[in-house]
């Protein structure tokens, strides 16, 4: 797959676009994360099951990083709440100069292993403002800006 980013982004749906905008944003999400934000399972998604749901996610994400967009931290962050198995993803170089041409911007960004202090904080960052999107979607509460 040796298209560029510029051309590269015709092939992408809203969707696509929207996943690495938040991991650019977020800088690190899991695959749950960006389930619950872009894979929403009914009643207040097109999913009709949480398991349809994560299917469509891995199938996207797989589809992402075969193009080179997104990449998975080395590292997995597991435990007693989420198992050894928790992919975390991040924009690669590749997807960061497909939103940065988007943008006309310059600046290179630099893509390197995160410690995992600062793993485990931006995830925790992330499922806070996760739950505070999906409250907003749900109608729970109105939402100015994360």
């Amino acid at each position: 797959m040796n298209q560029s980013p510029v051309n590269l982004s015709d092939q992408l749906s809203q969707r696509d676009l929207q996943i690495l905008n938040n991991l650019e944003r977020f800088r690190l999400l899991t695959t749950r994360h960006i389930q619950r934000l872009h894979f929403p399972a009914q009643p207040y998604g097109m999913h009709t099951s949480g398991a349809s749901a994560t299917r469509g996610t891995t199938r996207v994400l797989n589809r992402l990083e075969a193009h080179g967009l997104i990449g998975r931290l080395a590292r997995r962050i597991g435990g007693a709440k989420h198992g050894s198995a928790v992919v975390i993803w991040q924009l690669a170089a590749r997807g960061e100069a497909l939103l940065r041409s988007q943008r006309g911007e310059t600046q290179r960004r630099r893509f390197e292993e995160p410690s995992l202090h600062f793993a485990r904080h931006t995830l925790a960052v992330a499922e806070v403002a996760v739950t505070l999107i999906e409250a907003s979607s749900a109608g729970e509460l109105g939402l100015m800006h994360v």
